[in-house]
Protein backbone atom coordinates (compact mmCIF):
# COMPACT_ATOMS: atom_id res chain seq x y z
CA UNK A 1 0.00 0.00 0.00
CA UNK A 2 1.14 3.41 -1.11
CA UNK A 3 1.43 5.95 1.72
CA UNK A 4 2.07 9.77 1.28
CA UNK A 5 4.40 12.33 3.21
CA UNK A 6 3.97 15.69 4.01
CA UNK A 7 6.07 17.82 6.52
CA UNK A 8 4.79 17.95 9.82
CA UNK A 9 5.32 21.90 9.87
CA UNK A 10 4.20 23.00 6.62
CA UNK A 11 1.82 20.26 5.47
CA UNK A 12 3.91 20.42 2.52
CA UNK A 13 4.12 17.04 0.20
CA UNK A 14 7.74 15.26 0.74
CA UNK A 15 7.21 12.32 -1.11
CA UNK A 16 5.71 8.65 -1.12
CA UNK A 17 6.60 5.31 0.23
CA UNK A 18 5.00 1.47 0.79
CA UNK A 19 3.63 1.27 4.06
CA UNK A 20 4.91 -1.82 6.05
CA UNK A 21 2.50 -4.37 7.22
CA UNK A 22 1.82 -4.90 10.77
CA UNK A 23 3.69 -7.57 12.49
CA UNK A 24 0.95 -8.08 14.59
CA UNK A 25 -2.38 -8.27 12.05
CA UNK A 26 -2.19 -9.74 8.74
CA UNK A 27 -3.54 -6.80 6.79
CA UNK A 28 -3.39 -4.10 8.53
CA UNK A 29 -0.57 -1.49 7.12
CA UNK A 30 1.56 0.93 9.52
CA UNK A 31 1.21 4.08 8.73
CA UNK A 32 3.25 6.77 10.29
CA UNK A 33 3.20 10.17 11.65
CA UNK A 34 2.78 12.77 8.96
CA UNK A 35 1.93 10.80 6.43
CA UNK A 36 -1.38 9.05 5.16
CA UNK A 37 -3.13 6.54 2.63
CA UNK A 38 -4.73 9.32 0.98
CA UNK A 39 -3.21 9.88 -2.74
CA UNK A 40 -1.65 12.87 -3.27
CA UNK A 41 -2.74 15.26 -5.71
CA UNK A 42 -1.14 15.66 -9.41
CA UNK A 43 1.32 17.94 -9.81
CA UNK A 44 0.41 21.68 -11.57
CA UNK A 45 2.85 24.36 -12.28
CA UNK A 46 2.93 27.47 -10.11
CA UNK A 47 1.51 25.22 -7.03
CA UNK A 48 2.39 23.50 -4.37
CA UNK A 49 1.26 20.36 -2.80
CA UNK A 50 0.03 20.36 0.77
CA UNK A 51 -2.20 18.09 3.33
CA UNK A 52 -4.64 19.98 5.26
CA UNK A 53 -7.59 18.92 7.52
CA UNK A 54 -7.57 15.13 6.05
CA UNK A 55 -6.59 16.02 2.23
CA UNK A 56 -4.25 17.36 -0.50
CA UNK A 57 -4.30 20.79 -1.55
CA UNK A 58 -3.00 23.28 -3.78
CA UNK A 59 -1.44 26.56 -2.51
CA UNK A 60 0.37 29.18 -5.05
CA UNK A 61 3.83 28.92 -4.59
CA UNK A 62 4.44 32.18 -2.91
CA UNK A 63 6.71 35.06 -4.94
CA UNK A 64 10.05 35.26 -3.46
CA UNK A 65 10.90 38.82 -2.31
CA UNK A 66 13.08 41.25 -4.16
CA UNK A 67 15.68 40.26 -1.65
CA UNK A 68 15.37 37.10 -2.23
CA UNK A 69 15.59 37.54 -6.13
CA UNK A 70 18.88 39.66 -5.65
CA UNK A 71 20.45 37.14 -3.26
CA UNK A 72 19.75 34.36 -5.92
CA UNK A 73 20.95 36.10 -8.66
CA UNK A 74 24.29 37.29 -6.94
CA UNK A 75 24.68 33.19 -6.65
CA UNK A 76 24.08 32.48 -9.61
CA UNK A 77 26.12 35.19 -11.53
CA UNK A 78 28.87 33.93 -8.66
CA UNK A 79 28.27 30.46 -9.69
CA UNK A 80 28.95 31.51 -13.55
CA UNK A 81 31.93 33.57 -12.75
CA UNK A 82 33.96 30.68 -11.20
CA UNK A 83 32.66 27.92 -13.73
CA UNK A 84 33.86 30.64 -16.69
CA UNK A 85 37.10 30.93 -14.40
CA UNK A 86 38.10 27.16 -14.83
CA UNK A 87 36.96 27.08 -18.20
CA UNK A 88 40.68 28.14 -18.31
CA UNK A 89 42.68 31.33 -20.52
CA UNK A 90 44.38 31.76 -23.52
CA UNK A 91 48.68 32.34 -23.57
CA UNK A 92 50.48 32.23 -26.40
CA UNK A 93 53.69 30.33 -26.65
CA UNK A 94 55.93 31.29 -29.81
CA UNK A 95 53.24 32.86 -31.33
CA UNK A 96 50.48 30.20 -31.39
CA UNK A 97 47.96 30.96 -29.26
CA UNK A 98 46.32 28.00 -26.54
CA UNK A 99 43.67 27.39 -24.25
CA UNK A 100 45.87 26.36 -20.53
CA UNK A 101 43.30 24.79 -18.15
CA UNK A 102 42.50 26.64 -15.09
CA UNK A 103 40.51 24.42 -12.91
CA UNK A 104 40.38 25.04 -9.06
CA UNK A 105 41.47 21.41 -8.12
CA UNK A 106 44.26 20.55 -10.32
CA UNK A 107 45.65 23.48 -12.73
CA UNK A 108 45.63 26.17 -10.47
CA UNK A 109 47.24 24.41 -8.23
CA UNK A 110 49.75 22.72 -10.72
CA UNK A 111 50.69 26.31 -11.76
CA UNK A 112 51.28 27.81 -8.38
CA UNK A 113 53.12 24.84 -7.74
CA UNK A 114 55.42 25.47 -10.67
CA UNK A 115 55.62 29.36 -10.19
CA UNK A 116 57.14 28.61 -6.83
CA UNK A 117 59.74 26.48 -8.26
CA UNK A 118 60.59 29.03 -10.31
CA UNK A 119 61.04 31.61 -7.34
CA UNK A 120 62.95 29.05 -5.46
CA UNK A 121 65.02 28.76 -8.13
CA UNK A 122 65.00 24.97 -8.23
CA UNK A 123 62.60 24.66 -11.73
CA UNK A 124 64.69 23.04 -14.64
CA UNK A 125 64.70 26.21 -17.18
CA UNK A 126 62.36 24.51 -19.76
CA UNK A 127 59.84 21.76 -19.41
CA UNK A 128 56.57 20.21 -20.95
CA UNK A 129 53.57 21.95 -19.93
CA UNK A 130 49.84 20.76 -21.05
CA UNK A 131 47.40 22.91 -23.16
CA UNK A 132 43.79 22.29 -22.19
CA UNK A 133 42.36 20.04 -24.98
CA UNK A 134 45.68 19.76 -27.03
CA UNK A 135 46.54 15.82 -27.25
CA UNK A 136 50.42 16.60 -26.04
CA UNK A 137 52.15 18.51 -23.64
CA UNK A 138 54.75 21.51 -24.86
CA UNK A 139 58.62 22.37 -24.53
CA UNK A 140 58.13 25.86 -22.46
CA UNK A 141 60.82 28.28 -20.88
CA UNK A 142 60.59 29.79 -17.72
CA UNK A 143 59.42 33.29 -19.33
CA UNK A 144 56.95 31.71 -21.61
CA UNK A 145 55.76 30.35 -17.79
CA UNK A 146 55.65 33.57 -16.03
CA UNK A 147 53.83 35.50 -19.07
CA UNK A 148 51.46 32.13 -19.17
CA UNK A 149 50.56 33.22 -15.28
CA UNK A 150 50.47 36.74 -15.91
CA UNK A 151 47.74 36.25 -18.54
CA UNK A 152 45.90 33.44 -16.22
CA UNK A 153 45.99 36.17 -13.49
CA UNK A 154 44.71 38.87 -15.80
CA UNK A 155 42.01 36.64 -17.21
CA UNK A 156 40.61 35.35 -13.36
CA UNK A 157 41.02 39.30 -11.99
CA UNK A 158 39.27 40.31 -15.09
CA UNK A 159 35.84 37.37 -14.60
CA UNK A 160 35.84 38.52 -11.18
CA UNK A 161 35.90 42.83 -12.00
CA UNK A 162 32.87 41.49 -13.97
CA UNK A 163 30.93 39.70 -11.30
CA UNK A 164 31.63 42.57 -8.71
CA UNK A 165 30.21 45.06 -11.51
CA UNK A 166 27.40 42.66 -11.91
CA UNK A 167 26.53 42.43 -8.47
CA UNK A 168 26.36 46.13 -8.18
CA UNK A 169 23.30 46.21 -11.05
CA UNK A 170 21.62 43.90 -8.94
CA UNK A 171 21.73 45.25 -5.56
CA UNK A 172 20.71 48.22 -7.55
CA UNK A 173 17.61 46.38 -8.88
CA UNK A 174 13.82 47.83 -8.20
CA UNK A 175 12.00 45.08 -10.22
CA UNK A 176 12.25 41.80 -10.54
CA UNK A 177 12.35 42.44 -14.66
CA UNK A 178 15.71 44.86 -14.10
CA UNK A 179 16.89 41.52 -11.84
CA UNK A 180 16.23 38.90 -14.25
CA UNK A 181 17.60 40.91 -17.32
CA UNK A 182 21.09 40.78 -15.52
CA UNK A 183 23.09 37.99 -17.10
CA UNK A 184 26.86 36.61 -17.46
Amino acid sequence: MNIYHYNPLTGKYAGKSIADESPLEEGVFLIPANATEVKVLDVIDGKIIKFFDGGWVYEDIPEKTLEELKQNKTTELDNACNMDICEGFYSTVDGIEYLWGFDEKTDQLNLNQMLSAIAAGIAPNEFYWKPKGELSPILIIIEQFKQMCVDAQTAKVSKIFNFWTLKAQVLACETKEEIASIVW
